[in-house]
């Protein structure tokens, strides 16, 4: 048996254009998926200081959360004007930076200006020379609703009014007496009254006692006096 063979059709000069245009493009798209090694270098050196800056960053934040320093702060409930002891301060831990009072010589003989609950953070604010003068005297005032402001606080300079009249209806006429609180004590919820301790001259402590026996003086408030 004989056989023949099938010629080839010859290839065109446009299919061998064709294939010889398609190799160098599969050609350069090889090269296109590899980056050149000098780009790959900048590039890790890039991730390289992201990372170590990240690092840096976080271990600084720690660190500043972890530093602390001591302050002073309120060992038990002190009253407002009461003269602070080595006894009512203790050292806490606290973040740097807060306005808070370190040395216990800075606050102890000085006098509380407000109601300290214990575990209060002492800062200048809270804490003032002695509100009484050489030759005064202190003497409390008992005062009802309506006979003493809101906000009063030791330090406060006041004036002293008589307001209770006589059997006749007639004021006295004693003449309004200055002041300076010393000491401003939680209202009685039972009578509601409020005592006020004051410090005044020694000659207008007695005038000042008779007076605030029967709750017979209103307090007000001097504004923009030191």
């Amino acid at each position: 048996m004989s056989t023949s063979t099938v010629p080839r059709p010859p290839q065109s000069r446009h299919d061998s254009q064709d294939q010889s245009e398609q190799q160098p493009e599969a050609g350069r798209s090889r090269s296109q998926l590899a980056a050149p090694p000098q780009r790959r270098s900048r590039t890790l050196l890039a991730l390289a200081l992201v990372s170590v800056l990240g690092a840096l960053t976080a271990y600084l934040g720690v660190q500043q959360l972890t530093q602390t320093e001591q302050a002073l702060a309120i060992a038990r409930d002190v009253p407002a004007g009461k003269v602070i002891t080595e006894e009512d301060l203790k050292r806490v831990e606290v973040s740097p930076g807060l306005p808070v009072v370190t040395i216990p010589s800075q606050v102890v003989g000085e006098q509380a200006r407000a109601e300290l609950p214990a575990g209060t953070l002492i800062n200048p604010g809270l804490v003032g020379g002695s509100n009484v003068a050489a030759g005064n005297v202190i003497v409390p005032v008992p005062a009802k609703v309506g006979q003493i402001p809101q906000g009063l606080a030791p330090g406060s300079k006041i004036s002293l009014v008589p307001s209770r009249r006589d059997s006749g209806g007639e004021l006295p006429t004693t003449p309004a007496i200055d002041a300076t609180v010393v000491n401003v004590s939680a209202q009685d919820p039972a009578s509601g009254v409020t005592v006020v301790d004051v410090a005044v001259s020694e000659s207008a402590g007695q005038d000042v006692a008779r007076l605030s026996s029967d709750n017979g003086l209103t307090i007000i408030v001097r504004v923009g006096i030191r």
